[in-house]
């Protein structure tokens, strides 16, 4: 829908405080949603990733549409709905283990989740998959990061990507660059040795990684929250056609110590709101975005007002 022709309408306010911009904010949500309600059109006002704008928090305005580019998800209440690149759930609970002691398996040509199932006949809900990704900051650095999450459940790479802003001060920068999952190509520069993709697990070892001063020397390890309560999963033995059954956070494997929300949310989850409420799933054409900037924009600009006490403050922005 973005490379059709459109008229758009940009407005920017600008407040003294957080409480000031909050109130315009909703003025703005209010708007929208009147002007698209007496038009007629079927919407949703979602929560949504605020991306290279940045700020506090925004909203979506979707018209919900079969020929949408973006997937919405919500709730039949009301109380919920989000961009699936923003939006957060409850997954299903895990399967029983079929698996009671830790043990390494050959699971020759089991580099997927549907052959890897198939073949130990489990569940994909009691496997932890661990996927490699290449992050490359805007000074140059190189970090291999390794996020583990339940089999059935897939890598949200916006949420990751604003995990790894939060950190890019760690690595002595300042915003990220690219993220991708390395190819054999992008991994002979950094690595000793092939690496057993399809068969990796969350302790893949360090020395894995070549000594180079533009490239991290460890793995940065993150596991999403669906991992954490697992009981004698499936993993990567980190050697080709081989897994481990049974195993154990902290008995056989070091749980990460960076817990976040990396996974996509789906249809079917139940929301965290109300659990009693699943999660449906629409497609959406974005009409109307709206943001709380706050003071990122000002106070790099220079744009400030005077206040009671003769102090010079940024000025708290809304767009």
């Amino acid at each position: 829908m973005r490379g059709r022709e459109f008229i758009m309408k940009d407005g920017y306010s600008f407040h003294a405080d957080m409480d000031s911009l909050k109130e315009t904010y909703q003025d703005m949500y209010q708007a929208y949603s009147n002007i698209l309600r007496r038009c007629g059109l079927t919407f949703r006002a979602v929560e949504a990733d605020s991306g290279a704008i940045g700020g506090s928090g925004s909203h979506e305005f979707m018209v919900l549409a079969e020929a949408g580019e973006d997937e919405v998800l919500y709730t039949e209440d009301g109380q919920y709905a989000a961009n699936v690149e923003k939006a957060v759930s409850l997954p299903s609970d895990a399967a029983l283990s079929p698996f009671t002691k830790s043990e390494i398996k050959d699971t020759p040509n089991a580099n997927t989740i549907d052959t890897l199932c198939k073949q130990l006949q489990c569940d994909p809900t009691v496997v932890v998959k661990n996927v490699l990704y290449q992050a490359t900051f805007d000074n140059g650095h190189i970090v291999l990061v390794l996020v583990s999450l339940r089999g059935d459940r897939e890598v949200n790479e916006v949420k990751l990507t604003n995990e790894l802003v939060k950190l890019a001060n760690n690595y002595k920068a300042k915003a990220l660059l690219s993220l991708e999952v390395p190819d054999v190509e992008a991994q002979s520069k950094w690595a000793k040795q092939p690496l057993p993709c399809g068969y990796l697990g969350p302790d893949l070892a360090d020395d894995f990684i070549q000594a180079k001063a533009e490239v991290a020397p460890e793995f940065l390890r993150m596991a999403d929250r669906t991992v954490v309560d697992l009981k004698n999963f499936v993993t990567g033995a980190n050697t080709a056609n081989q897994h481990i059954v049974g195993a154990n956070w902290g008995k056989v494997l070091p749980l990460p110590k960076l817990i976040v929300d990396i996974r996509k949310a789906r249809g079917g989850d139940r929301a965290l709101h109300d659990p009693t409420q699943t999660l449906q799933s629409a497609r959406g054409i974005e009409i109307g975005h709206i943001f709380q900037l706050g003071t990122k924009y000002s106070a790099a600009l220079g744009a400030t007002y005077t206040n009671e006490q003769g102090e010079d403050l940024p000025l708290v922005m809304g767009c």
